[in-house]
C-alpha cells in the first residue's frame, strides 16, 4: 500500500475526525451511528477512493466489520468487494482480506461461504495461515472439513 499516494492534511483530519466519532459510537453500542459515520468517511475520501493509502483500507474493513455485526449480507457483500479492491486484490488472495470475509460470512450463519474462503485459505497456507485471532476458525473449518468428508 505505500505506492500509493497520501490523502492531504485536511481530508486526513476531517478522516480522523469522522472515524474517532464513529468509534466512539461503536464502543457506545450503535452500530448504526457508526456505521453512518463510516459511510460519510468513505465518501469524503477523494476519487479514486481506493487508490490511496491507508483510509480507503481502514474504512473498508471497518464497514465491512460492522455489516457483519449488524448481519447484513447486502452491505456485506458490498463492502467485501470494495475491501479486496481498497486492497488491489481483484484475485481475492490477499490473505487478511481472506480471514475478514470468512469472519463476516460466519458472523451471518453462511457455512458455505464461510467454509469456502477457509478452505481456500487453508489450501493455499495450511494451519499457518489461521494462526492468532484466526486459530477458532480453523477450528470450526476442521470440523466442518470433516462432517462434509464424512457425510
Amino acid at each position: 500500500m505505500t505506492d500509493r499516494p497520501a490523502v492531504s492534511k485536511a481530508d486526513a483530519a476531517r478522516l480522523d475526525a469522522l472515524l474517532r466519532q464513529a468509534g466512539e459510537a461503536e464502543r457506545a453500542g450503535d452500530l448504526a451511528r457508526s456505521a453512518a459515520l463510516g459511510q460519510e468517511a468513505w465518501d469524503a475520501l477523494p476519487e479514486p477512493k481506493a487508490g490511496f493509502d491507508f483510509y480507503p483500507q481502514i474504512i473498508a474493513r471497518g464497514m465491512l466489520r460492522k455489516a457483519a455485526a449488524r448481519r447484513d449480507r447486502g452491505q456485506i457483500e458490498t463492502w467485501l468487494r470494495t475491501t479486496y479492491e481498497t486492497y488491489a486484490d481483484p484475485g481475492h488472495d490477499n490473505h487478511f482480506v481472506n480471514m475478514l470475509e470468512g469472519a463476516a460470512w460466519r458472523a451471518i450463519g453462511d457455512d458455505e461461504a464461510a467454509y469456502d474462503i477457509s478452505d481456500k485459505v487453508y489450501r493455499r497456507d495450511g494451519r499457518e495461515g489461521f494462526a492468532g485471532d484466526d486459530l477458532a476458525h480453523l477450528e470450526w473449518y476442521l470440523k466442518e472439513r470433516a462432517r462434509r468428508r464424512a457425510g
